[in-house]
């Protein structure tokens, strides 16, 4: 998110990540690494199944407002602000390749569909180059279309963040890793063409 909290959140994230690391084994081919348990079983599925909800509806605003996107979610969870480590949340950034034809209209579509599903919605404008709607729900989550313009071209982006969900995020964290590790040893990069 376009918060001051979130390079805070995204430095300790990886310093628990680095611990459940360490604290496990260092990953998901050692064999220190263990089956989770029932409730830690639970908890995974819980969360894979809210990220994908999460990423859903995402898909869906990008569909109301049309073009081509480029996706920046992150697919490990992020802790929330919880002493205990036991919440977490999801956060997701969306790049339209793009400028909206009719950002007016996008807006009142997006107000429309977003005031259907139960959010509030605010704009906020910084400068003539700069407007931002914002959606928010009475669970935490909230979405953010921005469309602004530097150097003459404008952008328009999605960012988004979850309401908090109650889980072990360091458990959450290292399975999802392992799980994006194991994608990516999967389906490696396309070698680069020779010149």
């Amino acid at each position: 998110m376009n918060t001051p909290h979130a390079a805070h959140r995204i430095g300790a994230h990886a310093l628990l990540l680095a611990t459940a690391f360490w604290a496990t084994g260092c990953g998901y081919d050692t064999p220190n690494a263990t089956t989770p348990s029932r409730s830690e079983s639970q908890m995974i599925e819980d969360a894979l199944q809210q990220r994908e909800q999460f990423w859903t509806e995402l898909d869906q605003v990008q569909d109301i407002i049309g073009g081509e996107w480029e996706r920046h979610d992150n697919p490990l969870a992020d802790f929330c602000e919880d002493a205990e480590h036991k919440k977490y949340l999801y956060s997701g950034a969306r790049l339209r390749s793009e400028p909206l034809p009719d950002p007016v209209a996008t807006g009142k579509r997006l107000r429309t569909y977003w005031e259907e599903q139960g959010y509030t919605v605010t704009e906020q404008s910084f400068t003539k180059n700069h407007r931002n709607a914002v959606a928010e729900n009475g669970n935490g989550r909230q979405i953010i279309l921005e469309t602004k313009t530097l150097a003459g071209v404008t952008q328009t982006a999605l960012f988004a963040e979850t309401g908090c969900f109650t889980g072990d995020v360091g458990v959450i964290a290292h399975y999802l890793a392992q799980a994006v590790r194991a994608s990516q040893a999967a389906d490696p990069p396309s070698p680069s063409p020779e010149p």
